[in-house]
């Protein structure tokens, strides 16, 4: 099937399949652009004193220039696909490998999420914590 997803601001939505996770969503962040340009590898956008900076958000301005986009999803009975949505107090605090240990466990999507807001608590997430898991 087919999922499609609406991204404005810093929150992202992952796709979770087996052993991988991806960012489908792009950052509409200072840092992401410095990235993009090649000043700031991710790992320093980590420590980046203006790594909360966002160029887009929802209720600034009357027009918002949103990415859309549609994702190719399907799932098997050996790969289950998860679908994370999750506020930059989620992806702050934790690196893409430390969610996916978490997201692609095998507990309930309720237990998933508050294992992740938990993780994020325990490495310090200084912002408000945002979780949204689907699997199909």
């Amino acid at each position: 099937g087919l999922a499609f997803g609406i991204n404005v601001g810093d929150s992202r939505l992952y796709m979770i399949k087996g052993d991988q996770i991806t960012q489908l969503s792009r950052d509409h962040s200072y840092v992401q652009d410095l990235i993009e340009m090649g000043k700031l590898t991710y790992e320093e956008a980590r420590q980046f004193p203006m790594r909360n900076v966002i160029t887009r958000a929802v209720g600034i301005s009357d027009d918002i220039r949103a990415d859309i986009f549609s994702i190719k999803a399907e799932a098997t009975d050996e790969e289950k696909l998860i679908f994370l949505l999750c506020s930059d107090g989620l992806c702050g605090p934790l690196r893409d490998e430390e969610i996916l240990s978490i997201a692609g466990g095998e507990e309930s999507l309720e237990k998933k999420a508050e294992l992740l807001v938990s993780a994020a608590n325990n490495a310090g997430g200084p912002d408000n914590i945002t979780v949204v898991l689907a699997q199909i």
